[in-house]
C-alpha cells in the first residue's frame, strides 16, 4: 500500500553518518566469546530510521505505515534482507528507485536497481501494513487491547530474541543501532507515545500527529510505540546533572495511582546517577499498558504493566529495574543473547543498589539474601539445569540464573572489588562503552582496570562457571601471646555442584570482643583448607565469616544479640528460636549451609546424611543461656517457591526414618540431636519439622535411614514407586532423579492423555491431585531426557 508522503522533522544525515560511524570505529576489536549471529553486522551500518504510521482507528487492530531507512554500505552490495515478521509490504524504493523484493514470513528480501558501493550512503524506503504478530510465548510483539495499541520490544520465544521486526522494518539484533524519528497519527482523545523527545503535536478536526525524535543510538527492540487514551504527565526531575524530562502516561483513571506508585521515581533517578554516572538518553518515560507479562525497558519511553500502577509501593523494585536498564542494555547493551545477564542481572541487581540509596544498608543486605536464598533454592529447578550466567541457551535467556543469579555475582564483584573501585570502574564502562555493546569477557577486564585484585578467578569461577563456591569455618583456637592473643582460624572452602574450589575467593573473617562487638579481616581463602593468624589486645568470644552477607556463596545467615528471653527469627539461618533463659548477653549466628557437611571425619555409615544441606550454630552462649530451636524440613517438589525443594533428595517416602543429627564441631562424629520429630498430620507428606530442645553451638544436619540413599541409587528392582496404590484423592510418585528435564505421562485405559507434566532437574518425587479422576487404571510413564523411560500402573478407586 502507499501513504501519502508529506515532510518528516529530519537532521542533517552527514552528521548522524559521521556520529554513528564514530561510535562503531570506537567499539574494541576483540575476539568476542559468542558471535553475532547475523551476517548483516559486517555489510551494513544502520544511521537513521523514520517511521510514519497511521494509528487511526485503533479498533482495527492493523498498522498502516512507511519506513526510512538510511543505511551506510560497508562493502558493496547488491541485495539486502530487511527483518519484517507477517505484514504485507506494498512497495520499496532505494534512493527513490523501486526495487524489486520478495517478502517472506519472517523478512523483506530487497534487490538494489545498482550495486552500493562501499562506503556509500543509501535510503530504503518501505510501505508496509497488516496484522502485526505477537509472539507465542504471550511476552513479545504489537499487541491491541480495547482502546490501547502497545509494542513489547523481546519475544521470549522468537529466535533472536528482539522482536522489533514483528511492527517495522528493522535488522533486529543487539548491535546494530541507529537514531529514529516517529511520525504517528491517531484519532482526536488518543495519545502516542515514542521514544525521545516530544518535538511537537500538529492537531486537526478529527485527528492528530505527534512528532517524536530520539537522538540517541538505539536497537531495535529498544524502539517503542503506544498509542491510548492517555494523560500525560510531564516535567522535570531535578538531579545532580540537572534537569531531565520526563514523560509519565497513563489513562486518567490510573494516573493517581501512578503518581502513588512512583513516589520514589526522582530518588531512582538520582541513585543510578550516583551509582553509574550520568543519564544520556532524551528524556524519562513510563507508559501505562494492560499488559500482564511485566514491563519492557524501551528507551526512554518504559512500557509498564498496569497491574504494578496499585498505588502503593509494593512493586517499586520493578521500576526501578527498568530503570536501570537506561544504563545496563539500554545503554551499554550484550553483543549477544548469551550474555543476557549483563542486561538483566545488572538491572535485577540495581533493585538492591535501590533500596540501598532510599532505605538504606540494611534494606539492602535483606533484598540481596531474599534473591540469594531463590537462586541457591530454585534457579536450577525454574531452568531445568546449573548453569553458569555467561553462555546461556536460547531456552535460558530470560531465566533465573540470567536475572537472579546475575545479580547475585554482581553482588560479589562489589565486595571483590571494594566499593570505591567498583563504582567508578562502572561509570568509566558506562562513559566508554556508551551507546555501545559488551560481553563478559569485555565487562570483567573493564573492571579490571580499576583493581589490583585478580578478577581471572572471578571470571572462571562465577561469571562461565557453574555452582557455588562454599566457605565455613574449620576450625579456630585463641592463645595467650605476651599481652594480646593469637587466634589461628581455618577456612573448608568446596564448591556446590560444579566440584572444583575457587582457586582464591576473598571472604571476611570477624572475631567477636568480649563487648559484642567485631573486628572483621579481609583473607583470600585457598583451595580446600586455608589456615589464618589474627593478632589482637583482646580474646575473641566467637569467630565467624562473612557476617554482612559479602559474598554470595553457598550460605544464608542471620545473626542477633540476646540480651532478654523471647522469640527470634534467623530467617536466612531457617530456623526459629525461642530463647527461655539468659543472665548476660550472648551472641547467636546460624547458618544454613546449601551444600551437605563435611563427613570426613564420620566414620559410620549410618544413617545417612543429607547431601543438600546443613546448619552451624556459631557465636558466645555464657552459663544460664537456654534455648530450644525449630527447624523445617521440606522433601515436597510442588513448585519453586515456599520450602519445596530442600529435602526432596533425601526424604522420598516416609519420613519415620528421619533423625536431627548434631556435632559440637567439624572434627567430632555425627550424633543423633536432642530433638524431636513432628510430622504433621501424615507420615508420607515429607514435610514436618523439628524441635532442637537445647540449643548448642555446633552443627545439626538431617539424615535418614535408607539403603537406597546409601547406595546412592534406588534399588534397580523398582525405579518407580506408587503410592498408595489403589489411590483415592491424591497420589505420591518417586523415581531416579532427574539430571535434565524430562516428563512424567499418565493415560487413562482408553490410551488417552489425561496429564503430561514438566520434571525438572534433580526432580525425584510428585504429587498429584487424583480427586476428580474417575475410578480405572492409569498408566504411569516418565520419559527421562536420554530417550529412555519407565512406566508402572495405578489404581483409583472411589
Amino acid at each position: 500500500m502507499h501513504l501519502n508522503q508529506t515532510p518528516m522533522g529530519s537532521y542533517s544525515r552527514l552528521i548522524i553518518s559521521i556520529l554513528v560511524l564514530f561510535l562503531t570505529q570506537n567499539e574494541l576489536k576483540a575476539q568476542h566469546l559468542y558471535p553475532v549471529n547475523d551476517g548483516r553486522v559486517d555489510s551494513i551500518q544502520l544511521l537513521h530510521t523514520e517511521l510514519k504510521m497511521d494509528f487511526r482507528n485503533v479498533s482495527a487492530q492493523t498498522i498502516r505505515a512507511e519506513a526510512k531507512i538510511l543505511l551506510r554500505a560497508k562493502k558493496d552490495i547488491n541485495q539486502l534482507r530487511v527483518d519484517l515478521e507477517r505484514l504485507g509490504v506494498d512497495s520499496v524504493f532505494c534512493n527513490g528507485i523501486s526495487c524489486t523484493f520478495n517478502k517472506r514470513f519472517v523478512d523483506l528480501h530487497v534487490s538494489f536497481p545498482k550495486t552500493i558501493k562501499a562506503q556509500d550512503s543509501f535510503e530504503l524506503q518501505i510501505f508496509y501494513g497488516g496484522s502485526p504478530r505477537r509472539d507465542p510465548s504471550g511476552f513479545g510483539g504489537f499487541y491491541f487491547n480495547g482502546d490501547y495499541a502497545y509494542a513489547i520490544g523481546v519475544g521470549f520465544s522468537a529466535d533472536p530474541h528482539p522482536y522489533g521486526r514483528s511492527w517495522y522494518p528493522c535488522f533486529d539484533n543487539f548491535v546494530t543501532k541507529g537514531t529514529y524519528e516517529f511520525e504517528v497519527t491517531t484519532d482526536t482523545g488518543f495519545a502516542a507515545l515514542c521514544g525521545g523527545t516530544l518535538d511537537s503535536v500538529v492537531k486537526a478536526t478529527d485527528q492528530q500527529t505527534w512528532y517524536y525524535a530520539l537522538h540517541q543510538p538505539t536497537p531495535s527492540y529498544l524502539i517503542s510505540m503506544a498509542i491510548s487514551k492517555y494523560e500525560l504527565l510531564n516535567g522535570n526531575i531535578s538531579t545532580s546533572q540537572g534537569d531531565i524530562p520526563y514523560i509519565l502516561a497513563a489513562q486518567a483513571k490510573d494516573t493517581a495511582n501512578l503518581r502513588a506508585s512512583f513516589s520514589n521515581f526522582d530518588k531512582a533517578v538520582e541513585a543510578f546517577i550516583q551509582f553509574y554516572g550520568p543519564y544520556y538518553w532524551d528524556r524519562l518515560g513510563y507508559h501505562v499498558v494492560p499488559f500482564n507479562g511485566g514491563a519492557m525497558e524501551h528507551a526512554c519511553n518504559i512500557s509498564y504493566p498496569l497491574f504494578a500502577v496499585n498505588g502503593n509501593l509494593s512493586r517499586e523494585d520493578l521500576m526501578a529495574h527498568e530503570l536501570a536498564h537506561s544504563w545496563w542494555g539500554n545503554n551499554v547493551t550484550c553483543r549477544t543473547q548469551e550474555d543476557m545477564w549483563i542486561n538483566e542481572g545488572w538491572a535485577s541487581y540495581s533493585e538492591r543498589l535501590f533500596n540501598e540509596f532510599v532505605y538504606g544498608k540494611a534494606r539492602y543486605r535483606e533484598k540481596v539474601e531474599i534473591n540469594h536464598r531463590n537462586v541457591l533454592q530454585f534457579a536450577h529447578i525454574s531452568d531445568g539445569s546449573i548453569l553458569p550466567v555467561s553462555g546461556v541457551e536460547h531456552e535460558n535467556t530470560y531465566g533465573s540464573h540470567v536475572y537472579n543469579k546475575g545479580a547475585d555475582i554482581a553482588h560479589s564483584l562489589r565486595f571483590y572489588m571494594g566499593d570505591s573501585a567498583f563504582f567508578r570502574a562502572i561509570k568509566h564502562i558506562m562513559s566508554v562503552k556508551k551507546f555501545g555493546n559488551m560481553d563478559s569477557r569485555e565487562l570483567i577486564d573493564s573492571f579490571q582496570q580499576f583493581t589490583n585484585y585478580d578478577l581471572s578467578q572471578y571470571y572462571k569461577g562465577w561469571v562461565v562457571g557453574k555452582g557455588f563456591t562454599h566457605l565455613s569455618l574449620k576450625t579456630w583456637n585463641t592463645q595467650q601471646d605476651g599481652n594480646g592473643y593469637k587466634t589461628n582460624v581455618g577456612i573448608l572452602q568446596r564448591n556446590r555442584w560444579d566440584g572444583t574450589p575457587h582457586e582464591i575467593v576473598p571472604i571476611e573473617v570477624y572475631l567477636v570482643k568480649p563487648d559484642l562487638t567485631f573486628e572483621k579481616f579481609r583473607v583470600d581463602a585457598t583451595q580446600f583448607q586455608s589456615n589464618f593468624e589474627f593478632n589482637t589486645s583482646y580474646k575473641p568470644v566467637a569467630v565467624g565469616l562473612d557476617i554482612d552477607a559479602l559474598l554470595s556463596d553457598a550460605t544464608t545467615d542471620t545473626f542477633h544479640i540476646i540480651r532478654n528471653t523471647g522469640s527470634y527469627a534467623f530467617p536466612d539461618g531457617l530456623m526459629q528460636v525461642e530463647v527461655n533463659a539468659v543472665n548476660n548477653p550472648s551472641f547467636l549466628h546460624i547458618t544454613h549451609h546449601w551444600i551437605g557437611a563435611d563427613v570426613s571425619m564420620q566414620n559410620s555409615t549410618q544413617p545417612v546424611i543429607s547431601r543438600d544441606r546443613y546448619w552451624s550454630v556459631e557465636g558466645y552462649l555464657p552459663d544460664g543461656f537456654e534455648a530450644t530451636a525449630t527447624i523445617d524440613y521440606n522433601g515436597q517438589t510442588g513448585g519453586a517457591s515456599g520450602n519445596n525443594f530442600l529435602d526432596n533428595q533425601l526424604i522420598r517416602g516416609t519420613e519415620d526414618s528421619l533423625v536431627l543429627m548434631y556435632r559440637p564441631d567439624a572434627f567430632a562424629e555425627w550424633q543423633i540431636a536432642d530433638a524431636n520429630i513432628n510430622t504433621g498430620p501424615a507420615k508420607f507428606d515429607r514435610r514436618g519439622s523439628f524441635t532442637i530442645n537445647d540449643l548448642k553451638i555446633g552443627e545439626y544436619a538431617l539424615a535418614i535411614y535408607s539403603q537406597a540413599l546409601m547406595l546412592d541409587s534406588l534399588p534397580n528392582s523398582s525405579p518407580l514407586k506408587i503410592y498408595p496404590n489403589p489411590a483415592r484423592d491424591e497420589v505420591h510418585i518417586e523415581f531416579e532423579s532427574f539430571k535434565e528435564p524430562g516428563y512424567i505421562i499418565i493415560t487413562d485405559s482408553t490410551g488417552k492423555i489425561i496429564l503430561k507434566k514438566r520434571i525438572q532437574h534433580s526432580q525425584n518425587n510428585i504429587d498429584l491431585n487424583t480427586k476428580d479422576w474417575a475410578a480405572g487404571n492409569y498408566k504411569v510413564m516418565l520419559n527421562y531426557p536420554n530417550g529412555q523411560s519407565e512406566s508402572s500402573t495405578i489404581t483409583i478407586s472411589k
